[in-house]
């Protein structure tokens, strides 16, 4: 479903992503782990055409997008939950929602729009209580459900997913893995960027750990769980 190969980005002169591989089939979650200055965030905007790769390939069920830009990328089937959330304060909940779920109606109408909020309401109750409701005046744990279904309002096949557990406290956040977990059991394909491994290694099938912009270890969750090399590599005591 999601393919990258030998990926290279960065900013200016500074590369940040060296030679990365991930596949992602359909219906998997696969988590991306690593500390801060890794290289995750870079890896999401190279895929969703925020930053143009110097090298490298990135392929949507076989079909190369490393060249397209963000929008139409999303009309392919790939959408984005920016890290930090990114909702739109003065704007009500709805009207979030809605503007997530434009290109649905340039594609398929009002009708499709409408069925995807009413199940985006059914994933986030909450969203239709507070659905007239100031998207800045929710608290971060409902802005982050906010933004994940602005994202599921382009009705993706691919979802991209940057630290959606940043920032939350712990019940909120089994509020969201549980939710995630729904939406992985649709068929959703998922790329999880985390620095949270309990909240990754709870739904990606398979992990990675990005240490200074490359690939250091990967494999299957329960494989590397209790990993005592990943773990090393995951606190930065070696490399």
């Amino acid at each position: 479903m999601l393919k990258i190969r030998r990926l290279r980005a960065g900013y200016g002169p500074v590369n940040v992503l060296f030679d990365v591989d991930l596949e992602a089939s359909a219906g998997m979650c696969v988590g991306v782990l690593g500390p801060n200055g890794a290289g995750k965030t870079t890896l999401l905007r190279a895929i969703s055409g925020f930053l143009r790769p110097s090298a490298g390939e990135v392929e949507l069920e076989g079909h190369p997008i490393t060249r397209c830009p963000p929008h139409e990328i999303v009309r392919r089937g790939l959408s984005q939950v920016l890290q930090g959330r990114q909702v739109l304060g003065p704007m009500s909940v709805r009207d979030n929602l809605l503007l997530g779920g434009h290109l649905t109606f340039a594609r398929a109408g009002r009708a499709s729009v409408t069925e995807a909020l009413e199940e985006v309401y059914g994933l986030f109750p909450i969203l239709k209580e507070r659905a007239a409701l100031q998207a800045g005046s929710l608290s971060g744990g409902e802005q982050q459900m906010l933004a994940i279904g602005r994202a599921l309002m382009s009705r993706p096949r691919v979802l991209l997913l940057d630290e959606p557990s940043m920032g939350l406290a712990p019940l909120i956040v089994e509020q969201i893995l549980d939710v995630l977990r729904t939406i992985k059991a649709t068929g959703m394909t998922m790329l999880l960027i985390e620095q949270n491994p309990d909240f990754a290694f709870g739904l990606a099938d398979r992990c990675c750990v990005l240490d200074s912009g490359h690939v250091i270890v990967a494999g299957e969750t329960d494989a590397l769980r209790d990993n005592a090399q990943m773990a090393s590599l995951y606190l930065g005591s070696a490399h």
